[in-house]
């Protein structure tokens, strides 16, 4: 399998109704990294890929346009969506980092022992780190879109990248279940990853929003 698709498989894993256990209906689950890969050729996929390639640069060129505006709300929910993104970026990539330091690395950076879910299982179900990430999700969420309220600025959860979705919870599942129970350690990169994804895309979607402001002042 070559790289991306495996990529792919780990994210079909995540999407499909088998997450969490072993997967048994293999032909589904190539199904969907096929769904995936053709998804990830698509023009919103390589408009996302593009702006995540250039976010710093993004970044500062929204900003520039915010701060040269002189409205103290425009900067001030600006300064509140770059500290809330840069904080939840920050507790994502410590747990993969925590991840990585339980399992230990290979000369080539590989986790050791991947496909194990023990340390997953302690760290994300045991130890509630992985209610503590639903919350700070959660909570980044809410603060986003009160801060824009604040400003009257019309935004909702749906038009935010970052995403808290909850349909789990109908099934008499948990989030923290659903994405880490017996997850192996391998799978859990790519989880973190696509939310850390989402976190950017949220944070220059906002911006975005904001400079295109300060245009129509």
């Amino acid at each position: 399998m070559n790289p991306v698709k495996y990529i792919l498989f780990l994210f079909a894993i995540l999407f499909s109704s088998c997450i969490g256990q072993m997967v048994y209906d293999v032909k589904k689950t190539y199904e969907i990294v096929d769904e995936m890969e053709r998804y990830s050729q698509s023009e919103e996929a390589l408009t996302k890929r593009e702006r995540l390639i250039n976010e710093k640069t993004l970044t500062f060129q929204y900003s520039d346009k915010i701060e040269s505006s002189e409205n103290s709300e425009l900067i001030n929910y600006r300064d509140l969506v770059l500290r809330l993104c840069e904080t939840l970026l920050n507790n994502l990539e410590g747990s993969i980092q925590l991840i990585r330091q339980k399992h230990g690395t290979d000369p080539d950076g590989n986790l050791n022992d991947r496909w194990s879910s023990f340390h997953v299982n302690k760290i994300f179900i045991e130890d509630g780190r992985g209610k503590m990430i639903k919350l700070s999700i959660g909570q980044t969420i809410d603060q986003l879109i009160e801060g824009a309220m604040d400003i009257e600025i019309d935004l909702t959860a749906d038009e935010l990248p970052l995403k808290l979705n909850l349909f789990m919870e109908e099934e008499g599942k948990t989030w923290e279940e659903y994405f880490f129970k017996d997850m192996p350690a391998i799978a859990t990169i790519p989880i973190f990853g696509k939310f850390k994804q989402d976190v950017t895309l949220t944070k220059l979607d906002l911006l975005e929003r904001l400079a295109s402001t300060v245009d129509s002042e």
